[in-house]
């Protein structure tokens, strides 16, 4: 996707953007315990999780990470994430509050329709969960995304504990 930054245009295909990508592109790279994520000074090798089930980092990736050291999961709601949060961009103050009295704006529309999809994910399967949880407690992400990711796991998991099911 390419922006124009010195003429401050939206980025070109916002409408259509061609991630998250569907669940069994992700599958296609699955997570690999046996690969290192990535070896510090001392020599020693880490690894951001043990499994797809961790709720916590054991070292939190930075910007960029090797396949198979993320679970497929939690790249799809990376994704998904990205385009919420540029979509989100693309909704002015006046679009937010004349979609919340009138009727709602395109912009707000698409932006309203990516962040269901970030909610749906959290309740599809416990390593979309765990994700959520380790993406909710990053050092890296705005405090503002982290309390939106963990107020959607707090919702599932009430959603879950009424219908009598564990977490």
């Amino acid at each position: 996707m390419s922006t124009c930054a010195a003429s401050g245009e939206r980025p070109v295909g916002v409408e259509s953007l061609s991630f998250p990508q569907a669940p069994s592109e992700y599958a296609k790279e699955p997570f690999d315990p046996s690969v290192v994520a990535f070896k510090d000074n001392d020599g020693r090798t880490w690894r951001y999780m043990n499994t797809p089930l961790d709720e916590t980092y054991l070292a939190e990736p930075i910007d960029h990470f090797l396949v198979g050291t993320i679970p497929p999961e939690e790249r799809e709601i990376r994704d998904t994430l990205v385009a919420a949060t540029v979509m989100r961009r693309q909704v002015s103050i006046f679009q937010f509050w004349w979609s919340q009295f009138f009727k709602p704006t395109k912009a707000y529309l698409r932006s309203r329709e990516y962040f269901r999809r970030l909610d749906q994910l959290c309740g599809r399967t416990p390593e979309h969960r765990a994700a959520f949880c380790r993406l909710a407690t990053s050092k890296r992400l705005p405090p503002f995304i982290c309390a939106d990711l963990k107020r959607i796991v707090t919702k599932h998991d009430r959603a879950r504990l009424h219908q009598g099911d564990r977490i």
